[in-house]
């Protein structure tokens, strides 16, 4: 897929396009630079570049649901810095259209508007796209002689591109000089409107109502004790059933559920204040997971989140009675 690059780059305001070739190499000889930290992701092919002064330096990765590559260039010349605007001037259709095609992706249906992701140490200038094959994103930004650009694709068309998925991507990525990269875990099936619409008809035919934006646990109003069906999503293990046992009156409850993976057994409590309370549990294989929760009394509602002991968001919805 690695062919050419051309680079835009400004030495005594001087412009100056060079080409470079790419040749594969050993990943040993990138990742100890760049890496992209996402749980069980291999690198499938790596390439480097040297040319007019520029060192470059890419990693693919071709995993089940997503194809990555990422790209990481420097300015070894003296005075040289790169153009401030060099990847946001290829924020258009006409530059993903060519992207598209040499990674062969099908053909581009439509392009967004340029948008900007921002952490603590950088930014990543991007645009997500839609093609007949699937969804995608590609962006990057510029500092001083840095360079970096990143393209992700998956197969699965309903995927969602919103800024948390582009965050949780590009956060793992290590930018030699500009950020050490995060160690994550990718779950693409929590950013598909499918899975995302399977969800809200399981909730919504257990009786919750509609799904929104938190996750609402119904509780009846009356002092009495029972027991609720309730559905799991916990990122990375799947979404799953099981059994709340409730004590209004005491504002206490056991949770019980297997996993469906291994059939692990796992069991926990939540506890209420008057408007807060916190929820945990603990899985036979070792798997455990906490989280708060916040109560409305005037309708018994409880909105509640968590994650688990390898950062895995966890959320639990219960059906009211």
């Amino acid at each position: 897929m690695k062919r050419f690059t051309v680079l835009f780059v400004f030495l005594l305001l001087t412009p100056i396009i060079s080409f470079a070739s790419w040749k594969e190499t050993e990943c040993s000889n990138v990742t100890n630079s760049i890496e992209v930290l996402i749980s069980g992701a291999t690198p499938y092919k790596c390439w480097i570049a040297s040319s007019s002064g520029v060192q470059s330096k890419s990693i693919e990765l071709w995993e089940d649901e997503y194809y990555l590559d990422y790209t990481f260039e420097k300015i070894i010349a003296g005075n040289t810095v790169w153009a401030g605007d060099q990847i946001s001037v290829d924020l258009n259709r006409d530059y993903i259209s060519k992207k598209v095609d040499n990674f062969g992706l099908g053909n581009l249906i439509n392009v967004s508007k340029p948008t900007t992701y921002k952490n603590s140490k950088a930014r990543y200038e991007y645009v997500s796209f839609k093609t007949s094959d699937g969804s995608g994103f590609w962006g990057g930004s510029t500092r001083n002689q840095t360079l970096y650009h990143m393209l992700f694709f998956s197969y699965n068309d309903s995927l969602n591109i919103n800024d948390e998925l582009v965050g949780k991507v590009f956060d793992s990525l290590k930018i030699p000089g500009v950020q050490k990269g995060t160690q994550t875990s990718l779950n693409l099936s929590l950013y598909s409107s499918n899975s995302i619409q399977q969800i809200t008809d399981a909730i919504v035919e257990q009786g919750t109502g509609n799904f929104g934006e938190d996750v609402t646990v119904t509780i009846p109003s009356n002092n009495v004790s029972g027991e609720r069906t309730f559905m799991l999503n916990w990122e990375n293990v799947g979404v799953m059933q099981g059994t709340l046992s409730f004590n209004e009156q005491e504002r206490t409850g056991r949770i019980d559920f297997k996993l469906p993976s291994d059939n692990s057994t796992c069991f926990g409590t939540y506890a209420l204040s008057e408007v807060n309370g916190t929820w945990s549990f603990l899985c036979s294989n070792d798997s455990s997971a906490t989280g708060s929760l916040q109560w409305d009394p005037s309708n018994g509602s409880i909105v509640g989140n968590g994650k688990d002991n390898k950062n895995n968001k966890v959320q639990v919805m219960v059906a009211g009675g």
